[in-house]
């Protein structure tokens, strides 16, 4: 099933494609490209998209049958490969590349991981800081010494 190029090789992937997904719906979706390369065209970012969302049912699958959060690659399609991490919220987070660097993908996710924890954190913050004081501004003042020790 894989496409390749004239010389039997497959085409090096110019992006990444990153979609952290809820229960079905995309929560956030991102295209990484490489220094230089040229954004995809509209079909061609679709159909990643398309073949990043055919692989929930695959990530469902192999969840359980694993207690890891890390399920590796999970789908191949053509020269492009899907790796999923799996948090403890059941938020999937899904990545389409093309590479075979396990590693790097792995120390990736745990990173996407660590800040969507921080995000999280973040926003229960600031949601019971404004239903606690009842304003925005206060909770700006706090944040600002908070993180920089200075008024902004």
């Amino acid at each position: 099933m894989a496409t390749g190029t004239g010389g039997g090789g497959a085409p090096p992937m110019q992006s990444l494609f990153l979609v952290i997904v809820g229960k079905n719906e995309p929560l956030y979706e991102a295209e990484f490209l490489k220094r230089g390369a040229v954004p995809s065209s509209d079909a061609v970012t679709r159909q990643n998209y398309f073949v990043l969302h055919s692989a929930l049912d695959l990530v469902e699958n192999v969840a359980w049958t694993t207690n890891q959060m890390f399920l590796k690659v999970v789908d191949k399609v053509n020269h492009q490969q899907v790796s999923c991490y799996l948090t403890a919220g059941n938020i999937k987070f899904m990545l389409l590349h093309g590479g075979k660097n396990e590693d790097s993908i792995k120390n990736f996710f745990q990173e996407v991981y660590e800040l969507y924890v921080k995000v999280r954190c973040l926003l229960c913050f600031c949601f019971f800081w404004v239903v606690y004081y009842g304003s925005i501004s206060c909770l700006y003042i706090h944040l600002c010494f908070l993180l920089y020790g200075r008024w902004l």
